[in-house]
């Protein structure tokens, strides 16, 4: 179960991180990046394209100092400077020159550039200029209170009040000198402007600076203010992490458990014990392939006991003929055994191959129609043609009896696809038991429905109990067994039908005939094509 939870783990989870994970390597984010990228140059293309057409309004010498004038009522920033010192990286720079938009990173800000036509300056215009003044507009207020706070002190009591009134903020308070300030340009230039910027720290948290004085800044941070959120992301990563984790166990353990109880029960069952079936609950995952094994145990079990059974009952037959054959070559040894006792014995022999010959043969046609179909021995065939034949053989056969054969007419020019063989085998077989026990009249129908056809044998004979309908079609099952002993019938031939009939998927009932004897119906379906089960 273990195995099986690890690979289900790597197989959910690791995808799952490799496609939530933030990193350059996220596919997500590298194909929302593009998207992005592609929505902001349709977006602003326009805009470089008028502030370029402002710029060649004058001449390029002035074109640094008048483009804070023309873009002075933007409200996120836009620079102006030397296409070489855009980015570090040369493919970028070499696109710059090309008059391609570049999408780039500038102290953790999106930013889109273009050089303008004809110069070696690009148009630097910062994009996540909204998040830049959402994070400095709500620190303004506070850091500016804390601001009137110490300037209403003395310098030298400001240190003491920031330590009174740290305790009361969840962040630490400093004063840091402005020199020592390690800000990239633009910070120091959004600090100069408008008294205030922010930083972000190694962990991703927000530290925000405040003028003092010309030299002196107010530090507060790293807050726990507009900036990362990657320890909530961890905590739900995991959670959502821990909740398929759990989900996965209360799926396999159920799944691992059943399929171990299937796995006893197969292994029982493959030991020689039977009568184990699988015994699972009916919401289990695996119930259909219990049950498909419950009823394939079924059907072994089955077939091993008529396997049994038939082995017996052919020890039985066996056992007749053999004895005959050992007596009379026994009484044959014998010098004093008169002429008309050898021939007597000889024909007893002769007698007791035949039983023996036809034993074999019958068990041979039960053998061959026990297995799976065969679809070699099917083919379209006049089935109809054939039959009226085997009827006017078995007519010549038994002139006493008065054997009719009745065939629908359309199926005297339709070909019916089966296997031809088998069905007349199964025809001889219904009509020898017809013969032995009919009074004077056989009858044989061949007809069709929409979905089937139906071969019928009836005769006028004494009939069979319905008590007895199934027992019929056992091997070796006769209803008198006197006859048994002096007939060279072993109870083969209705079992050899039912075989031909399932072989067919079709199937063979007895009924109460017309004629006050006994009905056999073999019906198989209509179909052009056979498929094996």
């Amino acid at each position: 179960m273990f195995k099986a939870f690890g690979r289900l783990w790597l197989f959910i989870i690791l995808p799952l991180v490799v496609l939530l994970y933030p990193s350059d390597y996220n596919p997500i984010n590298s194909l929302s990046n593009w998207l992005f990228q592609d929505r902001v140059v349709n977006t602003y293309q326009g805009t470089f394209y008028l502030l370029e057409k402002r710029l060649n309004q004058h001449p390029q010498s002035e074109w640094v100092e008048q483009f804070p004038d023309i873009t002075r009522n933007f409200v996120y920033d836009i620079k102006l400077i030397p296409t070489n010192e855009a980015s570090d990286s040369e493919i970028i720079v070499e696109n710059l020159k090309q008059g391609k938009f570049a999408y780039l990173d500038d102290d953790d800000v999106s930013v889109l550039a273009r050089q303008v036509s004809g110069s070696d300056l690009s148009i630097y215009m910062y994009l996540d200029i909204g998040e830049d003044l959402d994070t400095i507009n709500s620190a303004r207020g506070p850091l500016t209170l804390l601001r009137d706070e110490l300037l209403t002190l003395e310098r030298v009591q400001w240190g003491t009040r920031l330590a009174a009134l740290e305790p009361e903020f969840a962040f630490p308070l400093t004063l840091v000198p402005l020199d020592g300030l390690k800000l990239s340009e633009r910070k120091l230039q959004q600090l100069q402007q408008k008294g205030i910027t922010y930083e972000l720290s190694e962990e991703r948290y927000t530290i925000l600076y405040i003028s003092l004085t010309e030299q002196e800044l107010l530090r507060a941070g790293p807050a726990p203010m507009p900036g990362s959120i990657e320890k909530a992301l961890v905590a739900i990563f995991s959670m959502v992490i821990g909740a398929l984790s759990i989900g996965m166990i209360l799926f396999l353990y159920p799944l691992w458990r059943d399929l171990n109880k299937l796995a006893g029960t197969a292994s029982s069952f493959g030991e020689g014990y039977l009568d184990r079936r699988a015994e699972l609950g009916k919401r289990s995952i695996v119930i259909r392939l219990a049950s498909s094994f419950n009823a394939m145990a079924d059907r072994i079990e089955n077939m091993i006991k008529s396997q049994r059974d038939l082995t017996n009952a052919i020890a039985h037959d066996l056992r007749t003929p053999l004895s005959r054959l050992s007596f009379a070559f026994e009484m044959l040894d014998h010098d004093d055994v008169s002429e008309e006792d050898r021939r007597r014995y000889s024909r007893s022999i002769g007698t007791s191959i035949d039983t023996l010959d036809h034993l074999i043969q019958q068990i041979l046609a039960l053998s061959r129609y026990s297995r799976a179909a065969d679809v070699a021995q099917f083919s379209h065939s006049k089935l109809a043609l054939a039959l009226q034949d085997a009827t006017e053989l078995t007519q010549a056969a038994y002139p006493k009896l008065n054997i009719g054969c009745d065939i629908s007419p359309e199926l005297h020019t339709e070909t019916v696809f089966s296997d031809r063989r088998a069905i007349l085998r199964a025809l001889d077989n219904l009509l020898g038991n017809a013969v032995r026990f009919a009074k004077s009249t056989i009858e044989i129908d061949f007809v069709t429905t929409e979905t089937h056809y139906c071969l019928r044998v009836s005769d006028d004979g004494p009939g069979i109990p319905e008590q007895d309908y199934e027992k019929v079609f056992l091997p070796f099952s006769q209803l008198g067994n006197a006859q048994r002993e002096i007939s060279k019938e072993h109870g083969l031939g209705l079992a050899i039908v039912k075989q031909i009939a399932l072989w067919h998927r079709g199937t063979i009932q007895l009924k109460r005939s017309n004629l006050g004897g006994a009905q056999f119906e073999l019906c198989w379906p209509r179909v052009q094509e056979h498929k094996v089960p």
